[in-house]
Formats: C-alpha cells, sequence, structure tokens
C-alpha cells in the first residue's frame, strides 16, 4: 500500500526561501542557510535544496503556493543581471499580494557587498537591506533578531543540519568502490647537477651580495664566498674587470648535499647546503620563466609567481594530455572579464592569469607549483591596488574546482616544456636540472559521482552576463564561463 504525505495546512508558511545570484553568492547563500537552520528555520535555496523537514512540493511555484513564509534576497553587485533571481523575486511578489501581506514583510533583502540602490530588484529598491558587507556574523545577529520580533516560525528539528549534511555529501555524492587517479601539483626532479663550486670575489664584504645577485646565473653567499655551479671561465667572464674571481673548492653535489667534506673544503652545515642549494633551484626556475616571456607576480612575501601574458603561447592556447582523455587537449591559461559599455556592447575590463609559484623541496626531489591568480590591465601591467587584486582573487576562483585547477596546471607545465616529457632548467652553461613535465599521481581506491542537478541555467535563464572573447568564441559549447569572467575552457583536439 502506498502511503501519500499530506502536506501541512495552508497556513504553516514555515520555510525560508533564499534566493541568490548563481554561481557569484552561492558560497555565502550555503553558509547563510546552514546558520539560519542551525537557529531552527527551515531554509530552501537553489544551492542548498531545502534544510529542515520533508518536501513535498514539486517545483518552486508550488512552494510559494503553499509553505513560503518569507524571501531572503541576496542583494549584491550581479544581482539585477540575474533572470532567476529577478524571477523569484516577481514570484514572491505575486504572494505577498496574494496572501495581502505588504511585500516589506514578506521580502528580506540582505547584503552581501557594497552596491547601489539601482543594482536591487526594483520591487524592493526602497526597502533597507539588511548589511552583511563587513560581518557576515554581525548580519545573522541582525536577521535572526529581525525574525524573531516578527516571530517567524521555527519548524526545523534540531537535528535538521546534521541530517542535512550527511544526505548532501553522503546521498547526493556517492561514494563508489572504484580506483581513482588523481593529479597532484607535484613535479619530480628527474636530474640534478654534478658539481657545485665555491669562488672567492675581490670585493669589500659589503659588497660581496651585491656582486653576487649580479651574477647572470644562480648564487648564495656563504661566510666570505659566492656559491655557484657556473664554471670559473663563466663566472669571469660575468664579473666587470675590476673583480677577479678564485676557484676555492669544487666537489660533487651529492657530497655537499649529504655533509661528505674534504679537509680543504669549505665549513658548512648540512642544513645550511640544502638551503643554498634549494635557494639556487629556485633562482634558476624564475630566470627560466623570464627568459620564456613569462611576466612576474610577487606576492607580499616577495616570492616569484609567473604567468603567459597574452600573446606569449601561439594561438592562445596550449595542447596537453589530460588523464581520462584519448584525445589531447587544449586550453588558455588567461582570459578577461568584460563590462558594458554605454552603448550596449561589452568591452576588456581587465585580464587575469594562471600563475603558480614554485617551491623546490629537495626532500622530496620535487618542485610543486602553487596556484595563484594575477590581474592585469592590459596583459602585463599588474593592477595597484592590493586590496582590489586580493578582493578579486577570492570572488573570481570561489567556483574554480578540482576540474578547473587539473586543467590549468596540465596546461602551464605543457607551456613550459614546449609538449615535452622533461623540462630542461638551466643552471649555468654547463649544468642544470632536470624536471618531469608529468605531474605525480596518485591512486585512490574509491572515487564518487556527482549527480546531474537541476538548476536555473537549465531551464533557460541567462544567469551569467559575460560575452565571450574572440579567441573564446572559436570553442565549441564546451566552452563555458566562470564566475561571470569569459573563460577560455578547454576541449578535445581532434
Amino acid at each position: 500500500m502506498t502511503v501519500v504525505q499530506s502536506p501541512p495546512a495552508a497556513h504553516a508558511r514555515d520555510v525560508l526561501f533564499l534566493s541568490h545570484a548563481m554561481p557569484e553568492d552561492t558560497q555565502f547563500a550555503v553558509w547563510l542557510g546552514v546558520q539560519l537552520a542551525n537557529h531552527g528555520y527551515r531554509v530552501w535555496s537553489e544551492a542548498t535544496q531545502l534544510i529542515g523537514g520533508e518536501r513535498f512540493w514539486t517545483d518552486i511555484e508550488d512552494a510559494f503556493d503553499t509553505v513560503v513564509g518569507k524571501t531572503i534576497v541576496v542583494v549584491s553587485k550581479v544581482t539585477r543581471s540575474k533572470n532567476g533571481v529577478l524571477n523569484e523575486v516577481e514570484r514572491a511578489e505575486a504572494t505577498a499580494q496574494a496572501l495581502g501581506i505588504p511585500m516589506s514583510r514578506f521580502v528580506v533583502p540582505v547584503a552581501v557587498e557594497e552596491f547601489q540602490r539601482r543594482d536591487m530588484p526594483i520591487q524592493i529598491a526602497r526597502q533597507n537591506a539588511v548589511p552583511f558587507k563587513e560581518s557576515w556574523a554581525d548580519g545573522l545577529a541582525k536577521l535572526l533578531k529581525l525574525l524573531e520580533k516578527e516571530q517567524f516560525p521555527r519548524a526545523a528539528e534540531p537535528v535538521a543540519v546534521g541530517r542535512w549534511v550527511r544526505d548532501w555529501y553522503e546521498g547526493r555524492h556517492q561514494v563508489v568502490a572504484r580506483e581513482d587517479t588523481m593529479v597532484s601539483n607535484v613535479l619530480r626532479i628527474t636530474r640534478l647537477p654534478e658539481r657545485i663550486r665555491f669562488y672567492y670575489l675581490d670585493v669589500p664584504r659589503d659588497k660581496l651580495a651585491g656582486a653576487a645577485t649580479s651574477l647572470p646565473f644562480p648564487t648564495a653567499v656563504h661566510d666570505r664566498l659566492v656559491v655557484a655551479f657556473a664554471a670559473m671561465d663563466e663566472v669571469q667572464a660575468a664579473l666587470p674587470p675590476t673583480i677577479e674571481a678564485t676557484l676555492r673548492a669544487e666537489l660533487a653535489l651529492d657530497d655537499f648535499l649529504n655533509h661528505r667534506l674534504r679537509r680543504d673544503d669549505p665549513v658548512i652545515q648540512r642544513r645550511d647546503a640544502r638551503n643554498h642549494v634549494t635557494s639556487m633551484l629556485r633562482q634558476a626556475w624564475n630566470r627560466m620563466c623570464e627568459a620564456r616571456g613569462l611576466a612576474k607576480l610577487e606576492l607580499a612575501n616577495s616570492h616569484a609567481c609567473w604567468f603567459f601574458p597574452e600573446g606569449a603561447i601561439e594561438g592562445g592556447f596550449v595542447r596537453f594530455n589530460d588523464v581520462g582523455h584519448t584525445k589531447p587537449r587544449r586550453k588558455s591559461l588567461y582570459g578577461v572579464k568584460t563590462k558594458r559599455t554605454p552603448d550596449g556592447g561589452r568591452s576588456v575590463a581587465m585580464h587575469w592569469h594562471f600563475a603558480p609559484r614554485a617551491m623546490v623541496s629537495l626532500g622530496e626531489l620535487s618542485v610543486t607549483l602553487e596556484p595563484h591568480v594575477a590581474f592585469t590591465t592590459d596583459s602585463r601591467t599588474l593592477l595597484g591596488e592590493t586590496a582590489k587584486s586580493h578582493r578579486l582573487r577570492r570572488s573570481f576562483c570561489k567556483t574554480w574546482f578540482n576540474e578547473q585547477w587539473r586543467t590549468l596546471h596540465l596546461a602551464y607545465v605543457a607551456g613550459l616544456s614546449g609538449g615535452c616529457d622533461e623540462l630542461e632548467v638551466p643552471l649555468s652553461a654547463d649544468q642544470s636540472f632536470a624536471v618531469s613535465a608529468v605531474p605525480t599521481t596518485l591512486t585512490a581506491p574509491v572515487t564518487y559521482e556527482l549527480p546531474a542537478r537541476k538548476t536555473r541555467a537549465d531551464s533557460g535563464d541567462q544567469d551569467a552576463e559575460v560575452v565571450p572573447d574572440e579567441a573564446a568564441e572559436d570553442l565549441d559549447a564546451a566552452a563555458g564561463f566562470v564566475g561571470g569572467w569569459d573563460d577560455l575552457d578547454e576541449e578535445d583536439v581532434e
């Protein structure tokens, strides 16, 4: 016998409907939905579905007709451009009119960032938004106070959030007992240089560091000596005629790193030796990137990240091999953000670039590429406003997941290596070290499958307010947009 659950009475409007822009405000919407459910409210949003009860309605229209008691609209700079949000606000307005409730009591706008009144849907433009910009915690406290003042029913069970987490991550994201290959951002160092040398330079002690850094190859300073991989003739040729170099010691790199020193070799601790070599390998990586036409992004800690400016890659796309794909793929390592022009068209507002930092480890014999994103005004000139760049990095990449980061990483390494399996990094005229261009992979005994979920975009809603640039238009339908930015995505290459 089939038991049909009856809906609650018509007056039981105990669901808070959370309307938000996707994907820009999804992270905030998930956080807010969980916080409200923690305080006993039943919440529904596109990002979380229902938290705090059993869903019996078939669609949003049905929900507004039966259970939605209040609509919370997340307002940001992109709200007016999102048809999904505008449609939901219109539906909320119609429901409020049908129930004889003032719009100001049925809809509560919450501001997640600084915005102008013109950014709000016209139906709520005169309302004051609950501010979340300065502090999400303070904004939540104000919203909870408002809900308590209006005595909105708390219908969620105490275990609602725990059940939602279990269903969402275990029920919807099914774990499957099948091996899965995971690609890391670690490249193996396959070969180190054989010899390392110590030079005495005929300069005052306080001028030694400057003389060492002026040399066109990696160096380190140890006591009164300059450490380098370059041979004597290369060192002397790079110095001014007034400075004379003298070779004080030359030894096998393996002996140097493992503290197997001879009586006349320079006295150096094993830790200092490894630090010197690590520093010189990192210098060599940075010099290689600069020599290949990459541009530099310097972090607050002075570490260097390197990115391909527009035009540095022939055709704009890098061909690379991806796990699980039999055909080569191609991807761009930079893209643009567009903005509207007064005549209704679009122009380039700024450029983004994938800009990893190389971290060298002698213990693991590896180079790890730590991902960063650079923003430029003309594909080379970095944005001058540090705070603005920081905000952009946080908002721009929040909808990038494993697929995006993995393919960017693979394409970046392929671009550096020219499609070869190994990357040669010069240390001097006669020595170099080699890095595998194939990232280290790991095999997991299980994997997970994400279910196909219908979203507003599936129903034909044009939620993204971007227009692809010419390079993106050359791609097929696989090319997509990320976070309101024109994203030059990958495709299989015939």
